[in-house]
């Protein structure tokens, strides 16, 4: 029950707060979000100067900065949490309580597999955005090093070919 009022609570509090200002209630992460991002970057979406802006997240509709930052990590774990939770329970009611019928059999093992997949997105998100902060890098950051990573093998492989085309 914790965990759901957690991420509700979250939810909302990313929906409903504005990322361009400071937090109403002295969540923002200004030693966790600020190790390599910009102070302020420019959201096209949100057409707002976000400080210490992560990403703009589509699945929110909202901008993910230093003043909602903390409200979106705990917004994952608990919606990870919840959702193993429930995926227990549910193994839990097939195995030790199971019930006759063939309807019931049907509706839990459904609902299994979705929270199952739920489950592994948020464990993808939260495994994604610890490894982003034991980098000291955001979403933001790790897109631009990814392109210019793609765009260097891009050119490099021009280049060989080039080379190759004027030995031959």
């Amino acid at each position: 029950f914790l965990s759901l009022t957690v991420l509700i609570l979250s939810y909302a509090y990313c929906l409903l707060s504005d990322p361009a200002k400071p937090s109403p209630i002295g969540l923002d992460c200004k030693a966790i979000v600020k190790n390599n991002r910009a102070d302020e970057r420019y959201c096209r979406v949100c057409k707002k100067k976000i400080p210490g802006l992560d990403h703009h997240c589509e699945w929110l509709g909202t901008c993910i900065g230093e003043s909602n930052y903390f409200a979106f990590f705990s917004l994952i774990s608990s919606g990870l949490i919840t959702f193993l939770l429930q995926l227990v329970i549910l193994i839990l009611q097939i195995t030790l309580f199971g019930v006759d019928g063939a309807v019931f059999y049907a509706f839990t093992g459904i609902w299994c597999f979705i929270s199952a997949f739920i489950s592994f997105r948020y464990l993808s998100l939260l495994i994604f955005h610890v490894n982003l902060l034991r980098m000291g890098m955001g979403t933001y950051d790790y897109l631009i090093v990814q392109r210019d990573q793609m765009l260097a093998k891009e050119q490099a492989k021009k280049q060989q070919e080039q080379g190759a085309h004027y030995t031959a």
